[in-house]
């Protein structure tokens, strides 16, 4: 009886220091991950770790239809900790329907896209979302494209949906 819970406890012992180990790395390589700010024209990287492949992407809703019109704005490479990238001013979204997804691959090797609200000239302030895990076949390709109809990612949608601009839009009063 005396080995066999010398025995149990040596594999329970075993198996609270795998799931501890496995816990612990996927915390790590989750800390260590970029994180992109918008501050009027620039994006800055505020994270931990540089942000590699960075493409920025213009979304204008589809009012009439399903799908959302993605055109991508410009390929920025690399934005490095705490490195500051500017915008040229032509390429900023400027309708109030319009949002800016960035969209980026962290040195954890994940995909992240960030959804940006633009400030309207109604006083809308702008509206900056953490960035959202996505999965390689839902992100957008960071060749030169223009106005092509997406489905967006679950996540991304459900940041893009509930935008109170188009709320007026949507209702019959």
């Amino acid at each position: 009886m005396e080995i066999a819970n010398l025995i149990a406890s040596i594999i329970l012992t075993g198996l609270g220091i795998l799931v501890s180990f496995l816990i612990l790395r996927v915390q790590l390589r989750e800390e260590n991950k970029a994180v992109l700010v918008f501050e009027k024209d620039d994006v800055r990287n505020i994270g931990n770790t540089s942000a590699l492949n960075v493409s920025a992407y213009r979304l204008i809703p589809n009012l009439g239809g399903d799908g959302t019109l993605v055109s991508l704005i410009t390929n920025i490479g690399t934005i490095e900790k705490d490195k500051t990238y500017t915008f040229a001013r032509e390429v900023l979204p400027n309708s109030n329907y319009d949002f800016f997804i960035i969209q980026y691959l962290s040195l954890n090797g994940k995909y992240y896209q960030q959804v940006y609200r633009i400030a309207t000239g109604r006083g809308d302030a702008p509206e900056n979302n953490i960035p959202v895990k996505v999965k390689i076949k839902e992100t957008f390709p960071t060749y030169n494209f223009k106005d092509k109809r997406y489905i967006l990612p679950q996540k991304i949608n459900k940041l893009t949906e509930h935008n109170s601009r188009l709320k007026s839009l949507d209702d019959s009063n």
